[in-house]
C-alpha cells in the first residue's frame, strides 16, 4: 500500500447505510403476519455477514430456537438513547446535516506500518483518529 501514497485520490461517493435502532440483526418472523419473515440489518453491514448469518436464517425458517435466534428475534424499539436513529429528522444522522470532504482535503500517509486516510472537513479541522481509516500492511 505505500506505493499508493504518491497517487492522487480521484473521487469519493456516498453509500447509503441502513441500520436498526440497536445496531443488531433482525432475523425473525413478523408478528401477526403469518408467513412473513425478515432477515435484515443494513446494507453492507448485513451483507458482509451473510456467510455467517445464513445458518441463523435457516434456524428461524426451521423453527429452531437458539441463543442467536433469540438475540436476532423481532423486538420492540428499545427505550432511551440508542444509536441516534430515534432522534428522527432532528438527529445528527440526517444527510442534510453531514459535512462532505472536498477532493483536495484527502491525505494519505504511513503511520506505524498502516496507511492512514485523513479527511479534512474544513481548513484547520481534520478528523481525529476515530474517524481516520486505516489499512495495515
Amino acid at each position: 500500500m505505500p506505493d499508493l501514497l504518491d497517487l492522487e485520490l480521484q473521487r469519493g461517493r456516498l453509500c447509503p447505510y441502513t441500520d436498526s435502532m440497536d445496531n443488531s440483526f433482525l432475523i425473525s418472523y413478523v408478528p401477526d403476519q403469518p408467513g412473513l419473515m425478515v432477515a435484515s440489518e443494513g446494507s453492507g453491514h448485513g451483507f458482509k455477514f451473510l456467510s455467517v448469518l445464513g445458518k441463523y436464517v435457516v434456524d428461524v425458517v426451521e423453527g429452531k430456537e437458539t441463543e442467536c435466534t433469540k438475540m436476532f428475534a423481532w423486538r420492540d424499539v428499545p427505550t432511551g438513547k440508542n444509536n441516534g436513529l430515534e432522534e428522527g429528522e432532528q438527529g445528527w444522522r440526517i444527510l442534510d446535516k453531514q459535512k462532505f470532504v472536498r477532493k483536495g482535503a484527502w491525505k494519505l500517509q504511513v503511520s506505524q506500518g498502516c496507511v492512514v486516510l485523513t479527511l479534512c472537513i474544513s481548513q484547520g479541522f481534520c478528523k481525529t483518529a476515530e474517524s481516520q481509516r486505516y489499512m495495515c500492511i
